[in-house]
């Protein structure tokens, strides 16, 4: 290569260099927020009003009402008899509006329920009692099931309160209250309140971070089991109703929720369940 040619492709790597940052320039100041917003209000002042409420006019709100009830008035969990009931009727309903066609694709995933016998599905607190046997007696027990708050929920197969792929078992020990499970309360109890959760059980509330997180950090500081509960504080605004006056969660409700700590089917964390996949380097 002469002289010449490496002049060449010098002055050509720095022309195209100017002209990538002209055009990043160029790109930012016509994309600003301010531009972005014009250019959306000039969209909406350029809509036919007509088109809008002849969409509007599509919607029923009786029909809504309808459809949601009916898809609500019983518990549906994933892989019951009853979810399998509703997918053939949104099958059925999505053929009935027009589609050309609707399917149920099966999956293959591990799921979580409860154990079949409830009863044994409960936190109890113990005291100590010289009168019973083991010099214990139960001072207060969970609820195995929420009761219903209306005459519509009577006779529902509604789930008792549990959280999925925590682990099953049956666990005594101290109690040691712990906020919200953060790794921040953990490190507070042990640094500044002198408390090792090693072989305890811990009392925390719900929120903050998610639960499943709660249940790592509790188990990487060496507690043997986890309660969680949920506090009035983060759930229902003083003095506010709650349901089904309100929209806040009632005294007796219970949070039901996954503790996996990952994405998806835990026999295929990150990718789809359906059991096939395709790699990003041959899409």
């Amino acid at each position: 290569m002469t002289m010449n040619d490496r002049s060449v492709i010098a002055i050509s790597t720095t022309l195209t260099f100017v002209i990538g940052i002209s055009v990043g320039v160029l790109i930012g100041w016509y994309s600003g927020p301010e531009r972005v917003d014009a250019k959306i209000e000039s969209a909406r002042s350029e809509a036919d009003p007509d088109i809008s409420q002849q969409l509007m006019n599509f919607i029923d709100n009786v029909q809504i009402d309808g459809n949601l009830r009916y898809l609500t008035t019983d518990p549906h969990v994933a892989g019951r008899p009853r979810q399998y009931e509703l997918a053939r009727w949104v099958r059925d309903k999505f053929l009935e509006f027009g589609f050309d066609d609707a399917e149920i694709s099966t999956y293959n995933v591990l799921l979580s329920y409860p154990s079949e016998k409830v009863e044994e599905s409960v936190v109890q607190r113990l005291v100590p009692d010289d009168m019973e046997l083991d010099g214990y007696r139960v001072d207060f027990q969970s609820q195995i099931h929420e009761p219903p708050l209306d005459a519509t929920g009577e006779g529902k197969q509604v789930m008792p309160p549990f959280n999925a792929y925590s682990a099953s078992g049956t666990v005594e020990g101290e109690l040691v209250y712990a906020n919200y499970a953060r790794i921040e309360d953990f490190f507070h109890l042990e640094r500044d309140r002198s408390i090792n959760v090693t072989g305890k059980i811990v009392l925390a509330r719900y929120g903050r971070i998610f639960r499943g997180t709660k249940g790592k950090f509790a188990a990487q500081f060496g507690a043997k089991g986890l309660i969680l509960y949920s506090d009035p504080a983060d759930y229902a605004l003083p003095n506010e109703p709650v349901y089904p006056d309100g929209l806040y969660l009632p005294p007796t409700g219970a949070q039901r929720g996954s503790c996996i700590d990952g994405y998806g089917d835990p026999l295929t964390p990150g990718y789809p369940a359906i059991g096939m996949y395709f790699s990003s380097d041959r899409i």
